[in-house]
């Protein structure tokens, strides 16, 4: 996922944030010492249902004009076969004109810090959720600090600002 990271971040980063990584793993599979019921096991890819697991890391990169988010998902089917160690991570980049964001605050619900984004056009990303680690929430608070006065600072320079 670090290198996935490299990849997708962009060279003009004023400040980041990493959102908490979700991670799923499912076993299955049937299991056994032998005979006939137990002739498929995790590694076996006609397993119903087969091993799997799903790693997710959203970070947030603020540059000199924009939010970017940058998702990279790693996934593998029947993580002890052969194939899934041939499985790269998939980098998606969302990026967000700053002039287009109107709001952002930090939340804390539960045992989560929460940053929402508002943006004047809609979209998924800003009307969306990013979960902070609680450990993080200095830095959550500090980002959408950072954020908001980039995005002032923008849209004043613009005449966008109300």
């Amino acid at each position: 996922m670090e290198s996935a990271w490299a990849t997708g971040r962009p060279q003009d980063v004023t400040y980041q944030l990493r959102f908490l990584p979700t991670e799923e793993f499912s076993l299955g599979g049937l299991y056994g010492f032998g005979g006939p019921l137990y002739k498929h096991s995790c590694i076996d890819a006609r397993s119903d249902p087969p091993s799997e697991f799903l790693v997710r890391d959203v970070r947030a990169v603020l540059t000199t004009d924009s939010l970017v988010i940058i998702s990279g998902t790693m996934e593998a089917i029947d993580t002890m076969s052969i194939l899934a160690r041939k499985v790269s991570p998939s980098v998606q980049r969302e990026a967000i004109p700053l002039r287009e964001v109107t709001d952002a605050a930090f939340r804390v619900t539960g045992d989560t810090g929460l940053i929402e984004l508002r943006c004047a056009r809609p979209s998924p990303t800003c009307y969306t959720r990013l979960p902070v680690a609680l450990a993080d929430s200095i830095t959550g608070h500090a980002f959408v600090a950072h954020l908001l006065s980039s995005a002032r600072q923008h849209q004043t320079a613009k005449g966008d600002w109300t």
